[in-house]
């Protein structure tokens, strides 16, 4: 009986350790841009980064006036360069993941909201469209 009370006792203790254990700290931000894009804008986020709302290819967000199980989805097609490099493509969710994701050069983009919201059953034009969109650049130790 000691022997499974000390075992128990074990467990517990790993089990409450992980709860303890803090998460991996973000890198921290060395500056911030938020820009508002409609579909085809782009913007220069500083020397290097420039971004780009290409359209959002699916919106199952569930629309203001509907009763739905889940809140949906939207995906929003982006793009991202460095400099007068090639563009690459990325895609962000409102709900799904990713919602950011780290590019090359040391970026974080990140989806912050997508309008307009679904009001109805009625489709939402693809230009109509606008991606608010935060662009950080990190500040990562690039020591050899």
């Amino acid at each position: 009986m000691r022997r499974r009370i000390e075992l128990l006792g074990v467990v517990l203790a790993a089990a409450c350790a992980d709860l303890n254990t803090a998460p991996t700290p973000s890198p921290p931000v060395a500056s911030t841009l938020d820009v508002a894009l409609a579909v085809g804008e782009g913007a220069q986020v500083d020397a290097m980064m420039r971004v780009a709302f290409g359209g959002v290819p699916a919106d199952s967000r569930c629309p203001m006036t509907a009763m739905c199980i889940w809140g949906g989805d939207g995906a929003v097609a982006i793009l991202h360069g460095l400099g007068t490099g090639p563009w690459y493509p990325d895609t962000l969710h409102t709900m799904l993941g990713p919602r950011s994701l780290i590019v090359q050069g040391g970026y974080r983009i990140t989806l912050l909201d997508l309008a307009p919201y679904p009001s109805s059953l009625d489709p939402i034009p693809a230009d109509a469209y606008v991606a608010r969109l935060r662009v950080e650049r990190l500040m990562i130790d690039r020591a050899p």
